[in-house]
């Protein structure tokens, strides 16, 4: 069973019924809501399940341009960030050190973690449910943006050592990009490049540093 058939059990999610409303409402033109009239919960579910399926409108050939331009430009906005943090004293980024140990531990397991299961569960958490919810809420608003703000905002903070308080400027400019995948592509879009752009942040970690002896 698929994932939307299992988390979305209804007639009215149904292929047929979901070509006649937008799969995805996108954050330019979201004002044409067709399901407006259905109950809340229904509208929801409906939002929710638009936000998981792939938007027809997009071809596999610019996903694929999204993420090799996708990458590099995350990781050139990262170091500016970061330097920029450091020219201000300032720890912008990620306190490395638990996450260095844990990969001397068990580097396939923080691989794993890092490039399957956090694309896939923050995705989820900070970007389609919060969608699926202001398209629910409002499904006039002309713009999605303001509640992308907000919830990348939140993502930013998930990553900060309590223990080591960072400022997650990076993480906070690697949200806005991923909810700009989810926006254009769907769920699997901002997926691809959230775990594309881990892959590249921890696989070169896990080579150079190696396991412990």
């Amino acid at each position: 069973m698929r994932l939307i058939d299992m988390l979305c059990p209804d007639s009215i999610l149904s292929p047929n019924s979901m070509t006649q409303h937008s799969p995805i409402l996108s954050d330019e033109n979201p004002a044409q809501d067709p399901i407006e009239n259905l109950g809340r919960w229904r509208r929801f579910r409906t939002h929710f399940a638009g936000e998981l399926r792939w938007n027809p409108v997009r071809s596999r050939g610019e996903l694929a341009r999204a993420i090799l331009t996708g990458v590099p430009a995350l990781w050139f906005l990262n170091f500016m960030v970061a330097g920029l943090g450091k020219a201000m004293g300032i720890q912008a980024g990620t306190d490395d050190g638990p996450i260095l140990e844990m990969i001397r531990e068990n580097p396939g397991l923080i691989l794993f973690m890092g490039v399957v299961v956090a694309p896939l569960s923050e995705e989820l958490i900070f970007r389609v449910l919060p969608r699926a919810l202001g398209k629910t809420i409002r499904p006039n608003a002309t713009t999605m943006w303001p509640l992308g703000v907000l919830c990348t905002v939140l993502f930013a903070l998930a990553h900060i050592n309590p223990d080591n308080p960072t400022v997650p400027l990076p993480q906070f400019v690697t949200g806005l990009a991923l909810w700009a995948m989810q926006s254009r592509f769907g769920y699997m879009g901002s997926v691809i490049l959230h775990a594309c752009f881990n892959a590249s942040l921890l696989i070169p970690a896990i080579l150079f540093m190696g396991t412990p002896q």
